[in-house]
């Protein structure tokens, strides 16, 4: 498996599929399960939360309150690891309908080791933001550096140190979180010429604000990452509900504007999409 830059650096690469907390219509959000469902869809990415538990364990989790994926109304940080990991996770994205699974929740290290049999990259979503030192060091720990990121807002050089730091200690990569305006700002061109990360992502105004900033950012060979979900929207206020009716007016739009990783609640139809696209196979 080629490090996680080497393959988002790829020129004969398709677009990178993104499965939002895994293919959790398949398995419960976040969960291993959720993992390799994405991984036998012939998805590339899998973006992931993490949060870390009473007792130190950093674990797989997106919200503040436990309720909606396991119906305890606790928020994880109360939690000791041993009771969080025997906790069972709901089906789905979970809620008071769904049911309760076989699969329970995982810690960082579950879903590192899985990740790697399954042969994905894992974007992790550090929920409180001064646990990212922490959480590249245990990917490094673990073997796992070449295989995920964490992301940090570039909003100062200090952020641009950090980063820098981060990617100097543990070798693991990190992803500049940016907001792409009308006017290319010069302040953050620097910042992003300084740290050269391997890719950012991205929010825009619009399309044409995307086209335009995803140009420059090709200079500096960072790929270019945009949330398309059921519940966000990207540019132009499309998402994933409106590529299920017209995916060439949301999916092949941000790839026309230069974006080459997408992060969808709905990897199966973005796989049917690109393999149409491309005249492909979903997995190719």
């Amino acid at each position: 498996m080629a490090s996680y830059r080497k393959y988002i650096e790829r020129s004969d690469r398709r677009c990178a599929v993104v499965a939002h907390r895994g293919a959790w219509r398949r398995a419960p959000e976040n969960s291993v399960a959720a993992l390799r469902e994405a991984a036998a869809l012939g998805v590339s990415i899998v973006e992931t939360d993490v949060r870390r538990s009473l007792d130190g364990m950093l674990i797989i989790h997106h919200d503040d309150s436990l309720r909606r994926m396991t119906g305890l109304d606790r928020p994880p940080e109360a939690l000791e690891a041993a009771e969080l990991t025997a906790l069972r996770l709901f089906e789905r994205a979970g809620g008071a309908a769904c049911r309760p699974t076989r699969e329970t929740l995982p810690s960082l290290a579950a879903l590192l080791r899985a990740a790697s049999e399954a042969g994905v990259y894992l974007d992790l979503d550090v929920k409180r933001e001064e646990l990212i030192e922490e959480v590249a060091a245990a990917a490094a720990a673990q073997g796992a550096a070449e295989i995920v990121d964490v992301k940090l807002s570039l909003h100062s050089d200090e952020a641009v140190e950090r980063a820098e730091r981060i990617r100097r200690g543990t070798s693991v990569e990190v992803m500049a979180k940016v907001h792409f305006d009308d006017a290319l700002d010069e302040t953050l061109l620097r910042r992003l010429d300084r740290l050269r990360p391997f890719m950012v992502e991205a929010t825009a105004a619009d399309l044409d604000a995307l086209a335009r900033w995803s140009g420059r950012m090709a200079e500096i060979g960072a790929a270019v990452w945009v949330n398309s979900l059921d519940f966000a929207m990207c540019c132009d206020g499309m998402g994933d509900r409106d590529a299920l009716e017209a995916p060439e007016a949301v999916w092949g739009a941000l790839i026309e504007a230069g974006v080459s990783a997408i992060q969808t609640d709905r990897p199966e139809a973005l796989l049917c999409y690109l393999a149409e696209r491309d005249g492909l196979s979903p997995t190719g």
